[in-house]
């Protein structure tokens, strides 16, 4: 059984995270105890997908409850939208004054600190760093740079002035 579960109960029409109760589905995330006890959970696996039921039953989804980059790569960071950015100024002292889309060059700056980093790869170890830490960077810099290349992430260099 799937279920979307909001509040700690079933919120049929409301948007809550997916769950999987139907076993053997998925038995956990191989040698890594911290993720199973937040994602296994009361004899379910719990998404992290945000998701919304219909009348008819198909699930729609809707967003994470968990940001895979705030988590591992970003802790503790905010990364606001654009667009909740720009909705933030009405009412401030601020006023937009610049705006250059810097996301295609940052594709080709991802580019660079991936290959910096795998040419480096000794020096990675020697410091004690192990293969998750690893495989974290390699997928969050190549993830990057093909997202900001297609375009699929955005990064602005924006300036604002006293009004």
């Amino acid at each position: 059984m799937i279920a979307v579960i909001g509040a700690g109960r079933d919120a049929d029409e409301a948007t809550g995270e997916l769950v999987n109760y139907a076993p053997p589905s998925f038995e956990g995330y191989w040698d890594n105890d911290e993720a199973n006890a937040e994602r296994m959970r009361d004899g379910a696996y719990w998404s992290g997908d945000l998701a919304y039921r219909d009348d008819a039953g198909f699930f729609y989804f809707a967003g994470r409850s968990v940001d895979w980059m705030q988590t591992y790569i970003f802790p503790g960071v905010c990364i606001p939208s654009l667009a909740a950015i720009l909705s933030s100024l009405p009412g401030s002292s601020l006023s937009l004054t610049g705006a250059d889309d810097i996301g295609p060059h940052y594709a080709q700056t991802l580019r660079a600190w991936r290959e910096a980093f795998e040419a480096r790869l000794p020096a990675v170890h020697a410091l004690g760093y192990d293969e998750p830490f690893i495989r974290t960077w390699r997928l969050y810099l190549a993830f990057s740079e093909a997202a900001f290349a297609e375009r699929t992430l955005g990064d602005h260099q924006l300036v604002f002035t006293r009004a």
